[in-house]
């Protein structure tokens, strides 16, 4: 047998080891991901009910029968009879819709306790979650430092035989081959450590058992120093933001997986745009500023979700309040646009985008400096990915020191 056939053989073998221990860590890689999903749509979800369900419980404890507590109570308790998950979790919340069906106030502590079992049961499923996405990391991770030792000594055996056979020219085409693959299970790496990282930091469960701590210690407000009852209300807004930022994080997550696809409905365009903005109005002139609404005549109606493109125009609209100051103008406008479409556009006079920014201005957690803080900085990826759903698009032009204008198209019903 030739040294050039024993080369081919070798090389073969290299190649099917390769392909499969890629294919073992691609399927860990995958495998962590599944495992970190089920912590956000098993459980994640059930937990943030039962969080809305205590607040809506304290918040309404002293007018309980009203509509609203009673609605709001309910709406947290049908997501989370939606989302049963973990063995014993149904009796929990049946036991919860008993109780509140027949709701007093000696069932107030019954309610309590059930909703602290119901976070509790999901709390142990998404540890022991974790700690299996955690075990799944080490394992790839080490593999796949040893998938880069073994290309590198491949490399290195296979290129000192084919030089000696005088074939630099595939050697060196081997050898950048090999360089690829290393390349790519880095990136694969790089990936899956910021998964981690990011999971880490913002899926932290005890987030829940804190939110909870706090609204107990602001209900006996009257113990406080005014110093305690000031940093109790602080911890209460920013453990509010953070569970806002897990639910947009958990949204994003759905509409990029394709589990919240718009139901399309047909709807008139001042309609959407009247029930969007007008429950703004109060807060936008309590900051001393005027709201426009500029509507061209004989629009046609389009084909829109209204609960998400209400949640876009919101955020937009939101986004502009904050970005102008006091005397400033916010105009919401519509417009025929290409055939078949109908553009809509948020303006505002406040501060502009600088130039470097309006390239990344949609991606995930990107803010502009120099304007309030909001949220995480995840409402206009949000709001990009469901004009795309639509079959529109979005985009920004502004002047720094004179206002901004974000603008995005929905299609009309054909024949419109």
């Amino acid at each position: 047998m030739s040294l050039r056939v024993r080369l081919i053989g070798a090389f073969v073998v290299v190649l099917a080891s390769l392909a499969g221990l890629g294919a073992w860590n691609a399927w860990r890689l995958w495998e962590m991901g599944a495992v970190s999903n089920r912590i956000i749509a098993d459980n994640f979800d059930s937990v943030v009910a039962a969080q809305q369900m205590m607040e809506s419980l304290e918040r309404e404890r002293g007018a309980w029968a009203t509509p609203e507590g009673r609605a709001a109570f309910a709406a947290a308790l049908d997501r989370a009879s939606h989302n049963i998950t973990e063995s014993g979790e149904q009796d929990i919340v049946n036991a919860i819709r008993t109780d509140f069906d027949g709701f007093t106030e000696a069932r107030l502590g019954h309610l309590r306790e059930r909703l602290d079992a119901l976070v509790a049961i999901n709390q142990a499923a998404m540890r022991r979650r974790s700690a299996e996405a955690a075990t799944i990391a080490r394992t790839t991770f080490a593999s796949a430092i040893g998938l880069a030792a073994l290309l590198t000594m491949a490399g290195i055996v296979l290129g000192v035989l084919l030089v000696r056979e005088s074939k630099l020219e595939e050697v060196m085409r081997a050898r950048q081959v090999l360089l690829d693959k290393v390349t790519q299970l880095h990136e694969l790496d790089r990936m899956k450590s910021a998964f981690i990282a990011n999971a880490a930091h913002e899926l932290q469960t005890p987030l829940m058992s804190f939110q909870m701590g706090v609204h107990l210690l602001l209900e006996n407000a009257a113990n406080l120093s005014p110093r305690q009852l000031e940093v109790a209300t602080i911890c209460r807004d920013e453990s509010t933001r953070l569970a806002r930022l897990s639910t947009d994080l958990l949204d994003l997550s759905k509409i990029e997986s394709g589990e919240a696809p718009p139901r399309l409905t047909t709807i008139p365009v001042e309609t959407l745009i009247r029930q969007a903005v007008e429950p703004l109005r109060t807060q936008i002139e309590a900051h001393g500023l005027a709201l426009l609404v500029d509507l061209a005549p004989g629009l046609p109606a389009v084909l829109a979700d209204r609960a998400q493109i209400e949640r876009v125009l919101t955020n937009l609209v939101t986004n502009a309040v904050r970005a102008t100051k006091a005397g400033g103008r916010i105009t919401v406008s519509a417009a025929a646009a290409a055939v078949g479409h109908v553009r809509f556009a948020v303006s505002d006079t406040g501060a502009g985008i600088p130039a470097d920014y309006l390239g990344r201005i949609f991606e995930p957690f990107v803010q502009v400096p120099g304007v309030p803080a909001g949220a995480a900085g995840l409402g206009l990826s949000i709001a990009q990915r469901i004009i795309e759903a639509h079959g529109g698009r979005i985009s920004v032009v502004s002047t720094p020191g004179s206002g901004s204008t974000f603008a995005f198209t929905l299609p009309a019903p054909s024949g419109s």
